[in-house]
């Protein structure tokens, strides 16, 4: 799934009996600044039928001469 900054994707994952989940989350902001993303996942839990995770990001210049 896209949003304006970030790509993510959900996938199962069965590492024993119980299913499993992995989010993988990807920046696609190019220029600098921040920027804040909120990703909601739906679940069967009658106590908790949706999460909501958070994203912050914060796209910096590179330093003259640094690591690349």
């Amino acid at each position: 799934m896209r949003k304006k900054y970030i790509r993510y994707e959900l996938e199962e994952a069965r590492r024993s009996e119980k299913p499993g989940y992995v989010l993988t989350v990807a920046n696609l902001k190019k220029g600098k600044g921040r920027y804040f993303e909120t990703i909601r996942l739906k679940t069967d839990s009658k106590i908790r039928p949706e999460i909501r995770i958070r994203v912050y990001g914060n796209i910096l210049d590179r330093s003259p001469g640094g690591k690349k």
